[in-house]
């Protein structure tokens, strides 16, 4: 993968692999949580938004490898379950005399994706983090659920095999679109990885620490650009990190790669 390639790339899964030894457990499980935070309303259980919170404590020594452990017991017990949900929803379809019932295509297609998320929590409990196996659960979840939206919302005098074709079309647009959203967590994350930052410790004044220290505990970026006043007038003249700081389309999450570098972290 060459740098501009990088810069534009919408292949999650190539960029992690292009990365190699540059992604660190920590930062890998920060990205993977990350996009399951991007779909925070469809983990409709306490367990699953609470098995992200483990995890993001975990990265920062807040919990303890036996934490992580119980939490690869409870995900798999879940994943199990949804697992049994599946088959039962299935079942319902295949008891119907009609292929029209689109309620139940739709609680299927809902079945599926709470499954696909269950997958991606197992997946980000081991103690190897497989971060492109759990962002492609999270985008297949999505998928289902463009998929479950369409049938859900289907008049009882729809086309079957017009419904069919649509709700392929959004499963494939949606599951596209997470792509490329994954693809942008992973440069706030890991940044550039052709063009290496040094960063003085001497842009580490009071303000620019409070800035980036509060901006990570509550996970509010807004004021990045803030930040990059701050660095600047501590003697930043990088700019790769002002620019980062201050592009208005950068996304950025818990990892950004120049909060990261203010508190240490990186």
């Amino acid at each position: 993968m060459t740098e501009v390639e990088w810069l534009s790339s919408r292949k999650p899964r190539r960029m992690l692999e292009h990365l190699g030894d540059l992604r660190s457990d920590r930062r890998a499980r920060l990205f993977v949580c990350a996009c399951f935070r991007r779909v925070w309303d469809l983990l409709t259980n306490t367990q699953s938004r609470e098995s992200v919170e483990v995890l993001e404590r975990f990265v920062d020594g807040f919990a303890e490898d036996t934490d992580l452990r119980e939490l690869l017991i409870s995900s798999n017990d879940s994943l199990y379950n949804h697992q049994d949900v599946v088959a039962e929803a299935e079942g319902d379809i295949e008891r119907r005399d009609f292929p029209e019932d689109f309620v139940a295509k739709a609680r299927y297609a809902e079945a599926l994706r709470d499954l696909s998320l269950a997958q991606g929590l197992v997946f980000i409990a081991e103690n190897q983090v497989q971060a492109w196996e759990a962002a492609s659960c999270v985008a297949s979840g999505i998928g289902w659920s463009a998929e479950a939206s369409i049938y859900g919302s289907a008049s009882p005098d729809s086309g079957s095999s017009e419904l069919a074709c649509d709700s392929a079309i959004a499963q494939d647009q949606a599951m596209a679109f997470e792509s490329e959203q994954q693809a942008e967590l992973l440069r706030d994350i890991f940044g550039n990885p052709f063009r290496p930052v040094t960063f003085d410790p001497e842009w580490r004044t009071s303000t620019v620490m409070a800035l980036a220290q509060q901006m990570y505990e509550s996970r509010d970026f807004g004021a990045m650009p803030i930040l990059a006043d701050a660095l600047q007038d501590a003697g930043c003249d990088s700019d790769d990190i002002l620019s980062h700081c201050r592009d208005p389309q950068q996304v950025h999450v818990r990892g950004c790669w120049v909060v990261d570098l203010v508190l240490g972290k990186a």
